[in-house]
């Protein structure tokens, strides 16, 4: 729509005439004066279908006046306006000018504001004719300018950051000498929308007033999205622009052109990914060279143009410890055949082999070497284009903790060693980095790895605890938050299939998506897919869709199989319909396989999009986790949607048990320290002196405890093994939670009522460790078409500790002249009595007043730690504490002694805090 026009541009004198374009609405302020003597004459031109109303001494915008046009007539005269008369002249058609005299028989004057609205583009023109009149402000709607992309480079590129913006202005002239003064003019309130017949979903899409901000899609060819800003005038005074007020609005279409991808995929070859996986005998190392094959021929699926760009690297570090990794340790390799290539290569030829080959698993597990290693590989690959251009990713898949290597990703490495959240940002990867972005996805593989770490590492983070399929499932996820394509689960057909084969699975996709694809995996290349489609609601019988069909791929490899199916070329249009598709599995004899239904997989791209989002990247016990769905189709939300969530959460906390269980296998504590007063040091049993009591290892996990072919268990890692063993357990207990719900009603969290956005809170966080939520989510679009989708997502709950339930107790173990030598020893908890565990130094900051302190914080590996503090004898210290940021109460030796103010206003306060907290916890608060 064009801006509102109004003539002349500059106000000159009260009489006008003035006449306004391009405006359904006009508001005059008019000053009238010595009316009882003479009275004022003006004249109007109002196109059909308009409507006029005046308002006496306007109090404000949102005043009720006095209809004296509409329905396409004026009111019958004389019009009463309090002790004024407003007359109408006779006759006329409604578009001719028609005069209007106002008179008073008792009054001198005043302001009168005309409202004039419903005439759509067509010119309406005010002038005063007779009379003290002076038409003192002609307001029309606002006007828009700077309508564009803001953000650069333009024309946007897939998967970067877009900002839109304008500025919208008064479309007004005034007298700047009115007298009386004029009033305020109403506020503009600017709002950006999408198009709802948008080729492609925006969950992120956020209008911020005069501006707005999404991330590009992903796209396989250039597309054009189209949006909307609108500028209304404020004048109820609520800050809503209401369907009523006055407004302008332009269209903005913003082309989009693809980029060129490079992912790593990054494995880990330690000696411990010979294990089984869950209760299977298949071994983590197989199942993740077998997912990774999978993977590969899925990102071909998705993006088949010939630039994208794909490599493997896998890790392993054979000479142990925190030195260089051995040369072939840490390298991408040929998929064909496990040599060593020297970075990534075409995504077209990247193993397109019937089997994958990575070689073998080794020895111990150098994190963030790995990383490094893709960060240059992805560097060098995509150095000729810009982070416009080209976008990187990587998907780190390791089962275990960091034990060795250079660069670390935990505090489990000597303080020395260099921290890779440092080392991504130097200069030889800075390139990288910025291509890479958000887009490093972390994947933990069994039941012994550094959960927190890996949640915080990444932009999205998945445990993995039972089999294959999960590890198919989590690196497709991983892919589609790249590429934008998402998995689709099964679900019952409206009406019955009048053929329906044996072991069928049947799978709703609505109407405007572009590309689907099936994914089975099966023991041998002997086996096919069988695929068939019939348009959703019917009742006929299905049609076969085979290879050789338009639009149609089929991939067979030994241990997968695969079929692609480009919806528009399938179909011959943009505007593909709402179908139903049924899969099968077949054997070499054409049989149908038994095909559970979390079996296959089955991905889509992307009409209709969900996005799950966490309120924030991790959590402590008792903190409620927000959980919300946003689901758009094109431009519009998604309003008639289920999402059911349930959750697999931990049984029991990693570090309660290790705190409850690390005394029966660890001999060797150190005593208190003792002091050399030769050098005012101290000495101690240092921390590696500490050995596991091989007698309470069962000896069928002596093995497993010393060495998981080559791949040392250390730390962490050791400890709980050895506690696992002692207890007779395999693994912690894992709990699922009965399915719940979220919600679109306004009412749990969710914003406006209706918008599409999906929001409910889950507080069963009573445990340390890894929450793992599936989502299943079914609906319907504003046409009827029917979708699925399924996701799987984790994080990680930690123990930050209750601050009035940290008892420090203060042991002399020596003295030094004037000085006194102090340990401190303290076991934190919360008031649940979850404890948080050996292995948490690094999450603690100590300070003293009154003393200093003696070298680094001690773990005791039994979940309690302590503190050497010199200070004078005559000098009571106070340890302050900060744990996973949150500041403790305060101790010193004197809290301790009973009967003392400190240590009764301690007490005091633990008992505050702790009926505070029972009160939360009733309340769902915490």
């Amino acid at each position: 729509m064009a801006n509102p026009v109004i003539n002349p541009a500059i106000w000159a004198d009260g009489l006008g005439p003035f006449t306004v374009t391009n405006s359904d609405f006009v508001a005059a302020d008019i000053f009238l004066d010595d009316i009882d003597n003479s009275p004022v004459e003006m004249e109007l031109t109002i196109p059909a279908g308009g409507t006029v109303v005046f308002v006496r001494e306007p109090a404000s915008w949102s005043a009720v006046g006095t209809p004296v046009l509409s329905a396409g007539a004026w009111a019958a005269s004389p019009v009463a306006l309090g002790n004024w008369t407003v007359t109408v002249g006779g006759g006329g058609a409604v578009t001719a000018p028609t005069t209007i005299t106002i008179d008073s028989a008792a009054s001198s004057g005043g302001r009168l504001r005309i409202i004039i609205t419903g005439i759509g583009v067509q010119p309406a023109t005010l002038e005063g004719k007779a009379g003290t009149v002076s038409i003192d402000r002609v307001l029309a709607a606002p006007s828009l300018a700077g309508v564009t992309v803001t953000s650069l480079p333009v024309p946007v590129r897939e998967r970067s950051a877009v900002t839109l913006g304008s500025n919208a202005t008064h479309s007004v002239i005034q007298n700047a000498a009115a007298a009386p003064p004029l009033s305020t003019l109403p506020t503009i309130i600017s709002k950006w929308t999408e198009d709802p017949a948008n080729a492609l979903a925006l969950t992120d899409f956020n209008s911020l007033g005069a501006t707005a901000s999404f991330t590009a899609p992903g796209i396989y060819q250039p597309e054009t999205l189209n949006f909307t800003i609108s500028a209304a005038l404020d004048l109820s005074g609520n800050a809503i622009a209401e369907a009523s007020e006055p407004r302008t609005a332009q269209l903005l279409a913003v082309a989009i052109e693809p980029v060129r991808y490079a992912i790593a995929l990054v494995v880990d070859r330690s000696g411990s990914m010979s294990d089984g996986l869950g209760s299977g005998s298949t071994s983590k190392w197989t199942a993740a060279v077998r997912a990774a094959h999978a993977w590969a021929d899925l990102f071909r699926a998705f993006r088949p143009q010939a630039n994208h760009l794909a490599g493997v690297v896998t890790f392993e570090h054979d000479p142990h410890g925190w030195v260089p990794a051995a040369a072939n340790d840490i390298v991408f390799r040929n998929p064909a055949s496990a040599a060593e290539v020297p970075g990534l290569t075409a995504l077209s030829g990247l193993g397109t082999v019937s089997t994958w080959n990575l070689g073998a698993h080794q020895s111990w597990t150098p994190i963030g070497d790995a990383l490094v290693k893709a960060w240059q590989g992805i560097g060098t690959a995509l150095a000729a284009e810009t982070s416009e251009q080209a976008k990187g990713a990587v998907i780190l898949l390791t089962d275990g903790y960091e034990n060795a290597g250079q660069v670390a990703i935990a505090n489990s490495a000597p303080p020395a060693t260099p921290k890779f959240a440092n080392r991504r940002t130097q200069a030889d990867l800075s390139a990288a980095n910025t291509k890479i972005g958000p887009r490093l996805f972390t994947i933990g593989v069994g039941t012994s790895v550094d959960e927190d770490v890996l949640n915080l590492l990444g932009n999205s983070y998945r445990l993995i605890t039972e089999d294959l399929k999960e590890i198919n499932d989590a690196f497709a996820a991983m892919l589609g938050l790249v590429v934008d394509a998402q998995q689709t689960n099964a679900a019952a057909i409206t009406n019955a299939d009048p053929d329906a084969p044996a072991n069928a699975r049947y799978y709703p996709v609505s109407t405007n998506e572009q590309v689907l694809v099936f994914m089975v995996p099966w023991t041998t290349d002997t086996d096919n897919l069988k695929i068939a489609r019939r348009a959703q609601g019917a009742s006929g019988s299905f049609t076969p869709v085979n290879s050789g069909d338009p639009g149609v791929t089929v991939t067979e490899r030994e241990r997968h199989g695969i079929v692609r199916i480009d919806l528009r070329a399938h179909f011959g249009t943009n505007a593909t319909p709402a179908t139903d598709w049924r899969l099968q599995h077949l054997d070499s004899g054409g049989v149908p396989r038994a095909l559970p239904a979390d079996k296959a997989l089955v991905m889509v791209d992307l009409f209709t999009k969900a996005e799950i989002t966490f309120d924030q990247r991790q959590y402590f016990i008792g903190q409620p986790i927000r959980l919300t769905c946003r689901i758009r189709s094109g431009g519009s939300g998604v309003t008639n949607a289920q999402v059911m969530v349930e959750c697999a959460k931990p049984g029991q906390g990693l570090g309660t048990f290790l705190t409850n269980t690390a005394t029966t296998v660890i001999v060797g504590t150190p005593p208190p320290a003792t002091v050399n007063t030769q050098t005012h040091g101290h000495s101690s049993t240092p921390l590696s002196a500490h050995s596991l009591n091989q007698s309470n290892i069962k000896k069928q996990y002596h093995s497993l405890i010393q060495a998981s072919a080559g791949d040392v268990l250390q730390g962490k890692a050791l400890l709980y093994k050895a506690c696992l063993s002692a207890s007779d357990l395999i693994d912690l207990p894992i709990i699922t939670t009965p399915e719940f719900q979220l919600f679109d009603d306004g009412a749990h969290g969710d914003g406006e009522a209706g918008n599409g956005d999906y929001s409910n809170v889950y507080a069963g966080t009573d445990k340390e460790g890894t929450y793992t939520f599936r989502f299943r989510i079914e609906g319907e679009l504003g046409d009827g078409s029917r979708f699925t989708r399924t996701f799987v997502k984790s994080t990680w709950v930690g123990v930050r500790p209750d601050n009035g339930l940290l008892d420090v107790v203060w042991t002399q173990v020596g003295v030094l002249n004037t000085q006194v030598i102090s340990l401190a020893t303290m076991k934190p908890q919360t008031s649940t009595r979850e404890f948080l565990g050996p292995f948490r130094a690094a999450e603690f900051d100590l300070k003293v007043h009154g003393g200093q302190l003696d070298g680094d914080l001690i773990d005791n590996l039994d979940g309690s730690y302590s503190q050497r503090v010199i200070h004078d004898r005559d000098v009571d210290p106070v340890l302050t504490t900060s744990i996973y940021g949150a500041p403790m109460v305060p101790a010193g030796p004197a809290f301790d002694q009973p009967g003392s103010p400190r240590n009764c206003c301690r007490l005091w306060h633990r008992a505050f805090r702790c009926t505070i907290n029972g009160i939360k916890r009733l309340l769902g608060l915490s």
